[in-house]
């Protein structure tokens, strides 16, 4: 895709679904398997992620392709061939909202190392990739006490 392409996506039809992963467990053939679940989610939360997503596309002017001495500036954007990496991977995770991997608990969220937010435009299949940070950790939640002051009189 260039760059062009990408600003024409119509994210505003778009049907959106947000899926969690968790750390890959190693598979047999010495890839990841990933296992994701999906999370039904209000027009409210579909309608930012459609904005969030035409507003960084539209600012995309260059597609390049990726290299290891590659750099992303404001308007400039890195392609790399699904076959290079694991999206592939990914991607068969997302392909249907199966009742059997929607999220019903909290628990199935926390730990979660990234999430995919998946845009069905037209005949196209878009996935964004966020990686959450340490606060989805269970392990390093802390809890914050108010601190009490007594003041002498």
């Amino acid at each position: 895709m260039n760059a062009d392409d990408i600003k024409a996506l119509d994210f505003q039809n778009a049907t959106v679904t947000l899926w969690f992963f968790k750390q890959p467990q190693k598979g047999e053939d010495g890839r990841p398997k990933y296992t994701g679940r999906w999370l039904e989610i209000d027009n409210e939360i579909s309608e930012k992620l459609k904005d969030s997503a035409s507003i960084t596309c539209d600012n995309f002017d260059d597609v390049s392709n990726f290299s290891l001495l590659g750099s992303t500036n404001d308007g400039k954007a890195l392609s790399i061939q699904a076959d290079e990496t694991n999206a592939d991977l990914i991607q068969g995770q997302t392909a249907g909202e199966l009742p059997n991997k929607k999220i019903s608990k909290v628990k199935e969220v926390l730990n979660s190392k990234f999430y995919v937010a998946k845009f069905i435009v037209g005949d196209s299949i878009i996935l964004a990739f966020k990686k959450l940070d340490s606060t989805w950790s269970t392990k390093n939640q802390t809890r914050s006490f108010p601190l009490h002051s007594t003041k002498q009189l």
